[in-house]
């Protein structure tokens, strides 16, 4: 697909079953027990055939919702009512895990700390126990090795920053090997990433590109002010295999200086490293122009919409045709405050294009933005 770690597995695997079950099969059950009547599928489009698996699932949903603490959470059940059924409760076979199975396996499996090359875990001492055996996988890169440790704890050291690592543990002791503990699964600590280059500008935003990290569930997209040195975080990219993305709602002709970090889904803070820092200046603003007429003899009127960034004012052209090969005015408004002019000596019965664009002086040389739409109007 692939879903390759636990946030695309959970997200993902929502969207499959929303997209391939219908209203008549909502619940776990009537998934894969296709039992509703409403279905056009009756029987037939479902994925278990286990007589015990109604009872196994419900017992392992329950844990994962005590886990998850939210038992006391309201909840509405759906209940399948079947005719015919004997008057005497069925007798129900073991499912799931035996009793003396699950007495025998290492619990208590935690994480006790991490950093971008190391994780640290800790379990229940289990007794009798003369060593650990802790499995690793490294979900990211699709390897795995192994720990042999004395007490109940063991630290995983020369990892990759941001890789997602499943661990497990099993006990020693005179009767032999226990079962294996659950799996946790944790990722090390993101690194600093390199430094994002500006991929594009334009007026009101800025596209940043960079390399994906590996492990990555996502990315932090700072500003930075040189003057209170504070970074302000202004964009999450959702994306751990994004390499680039748009922050907008910048102002017009305005210098910023970004910086990213990368996070994980189980150790999404805000607080980690920084890339180096990119500077990229936006566009000077687009003007639109609203209106062009001719309120009196010889004189031509144009409005536009009045700019907030640092611009200093506008460049109006006038022509005798629509791709201004033939200006025959040109007028600076020096405040961009302005939001209107009328020219005047315009000849008579002539129709006229015209169109707007912003400018800045920086060091006595003018910079312009692009060209506003074009509208035309015949002078009176």
């Amino acid at each position: 697909r692939p879903w390759t770690n636990p946030y695309l597995s959970i997200y993902h695997g929502a969207e499959y079953i929303a997209r391939n079950f219908s209203a008549n099969q909502n619940t776990g059950y009537l998934q894969k027990f296709n039992v509703n009547k409403a279905s056009n599928q009756l029987y037939n489009h479902e994925y278990m055939a286990n007589a015990d698996g109604a009872a196994s699932e419900a017992a392992i949903t329950y844990k994962a919702y005590s886990n998850a603490n939210i038992l006391s959470g309201a909840k509405t059940f759906y209940i399948p009512v079947f005719n015919n059924m004997p008057s005497e409760k069925c007798t129900v076979s073991s499912v799931a895990v035996p009793e003396t199975a699950a007495n025998n396996q290492v619990k208590g499996l935690t994480l006790s700390s991490r950093t971008k090359t190391s994780l640290t875990f800790k379990w229940d001492a289990f007794s009798g126990a003369t060593k650990y055996y802790v499995y690793v996988k490294n979900l990211t890169k699709g390897t795995n090795f192994n720990k042999t440790v004395k007490t109940n704890s063991a630290t995983l050291n020369n990892l990759t920053p941001a890789s997602e690592y499943s661990v497990k543990v099993k006990a020693y002791t005179s009767s032999g090997w226990s079962e294996y503990s659950a799996y946790n699964t944790k990722h090390a600590l993101p690194d600093k990433m390199s430094t994002p280059k500006a991929a594009s500008k334009a007026d009101t935003s800025l596209t940043l590109s960079w390399t994906p990290v590996d492990g990555a569930d996502g990315y932090y997209i700072y500003t930075y002010n040189s003057s209170t040195k504070k970074y302000t975080l202004v964009k999450t990219v959702e994306d751990g295999k994004a390499s680039s993305a748009k922050v907008t709602g910048l102002k017009s002709a305005t210098k910023y200086s970004f910086a990213m970090s990368v996070f994980t889904v189980d150790s999404k803070t805000k607080s980690g490293a920084k890339s180096s820092k990119v500077s990229a200046e936006t566009k000077l603003l687009k003007v639109k122009l609203k209106s062009v007429s001719s309120p009196k003899t010889t004189k031509i009127k144009v409005k536009w919409n009045a700019t907030n960034g640092t611009e200093n004012g506008y460049q109006i052209y006038y022509a005798k045709d629509k791709k201004f090969k033939k200006i025959v005015a040109k007028k600076d408004i020096t405040s961009k405050k302005t939001a209107s002019y009328t020219g005047k000596n315009f000849t008579k019965g002539t129709k006229y294009y015209v169109k707007v664009r912003t400018y800045k002086t920086v060091k006595g040389k003018k910079t312009y933005g692009s060209w506003s739409n074009v509208k035309s109007v015949k002078s009176k």
